[in-house]
């Protein structure tokens, strides 16, 4: 709570200065937050001052300070599993599938039950298989949480589901780089990029509603045998 249009704002980060201190208004590169944050500002008159974190006296204590007790080891490996199915569940709720039957096609799923038991064991130090290999090059993203195999925080689609969630991607037709936006939220397989490009590529409608033609190959005029006019 500010008492008053006058203060003195101090910080320890100097690139605030340029922010927030600058006389010849807001830079265009400022982030979008920043921006929103100078402009409610713009109803104060204050100068701002850095400070060296060391000389901080108004530190943040609560963020500084360790609990003086730690949690059971088993009650924190329960509060991160929780947490892991709680982002499975939210990665799935955008998908037109739901999370127990993508537990039992990746159970049907050759290919990442592979995966899985890498996962589960020990990666071999090289991959020959061409199928394993686009999951041995993400290794350090890939989990396993809820019978589900993750990418990141995105579900790993099997097989048989791919081609439901890319008709439910592709609903309202919103073009290539909406589809892959709302994909890189959700859902994941090696070739799903490819998978939404070659689906645009092949939709009418798509294509219509493009801010661009289509490219086309270019078709040469055949050589003339003798000079025309």
């Amino acid at each position: 709570m500010i008492d008053g249009r006058r203060f003195t704002l101090l910080t320890d980060r100097k690139p605030l200065l340029a922010i927030f201190g600058s006389k010849s208004g807001i830079p265009v590169y400022t982030a979008s937050h920043l921006q929103r944050w100078t402009t409610m500002a713009l109803a104060y008159n204050f100068t701002v001052q850095y400070r060296r974190t060391s000389s901080f006296g108004q530190a943040d204590t609560l963020s500084r300070l360790i609990a003086s007790q730690t949690k059971d080891e088993e009650i924190a490996i329960a509060m991160v599993e929780a947490e892991v199915q709680q982002v499975v569940r939210e990665s799935i709720r955008a998908l037109p599938v739901t999370a127990r039957l993508t537990a039992e096609e990746t159970a049907k799923d050759w290919i990442l039950q592979r995966v899985i038991k890498s996962l589960r064991s020990n990666w071999p130090r090289q991959c020959c298989n061409p199928e394993i290999r686009k999951f041995f090059d993400r290794k350090s993203s890939l989990s396993f949480a809820d019978d589900c195999l993750m990418y990141g925080e995105r579900v790993v689609i099997p097989s048989t589901l791919q081609r439901r969630v890319l008709r439910q991607l592709h609903e309202g037709h919103p073009g290539v780089s909406r589809m892959k936006a709302i994909a890189r939220s959700h859902a994941y397989w090696p070739k799903i990029d490819s998978d939404i490009e070659n689906l645009v590529r092949s939709c009418k409608r798509c294509a219509e509603a493009a801010k661009s033609p289509i490219k086309t190959e270019l078709c040469p005029w055949s050589k003339a045998a003798r000079p025309w006019a």
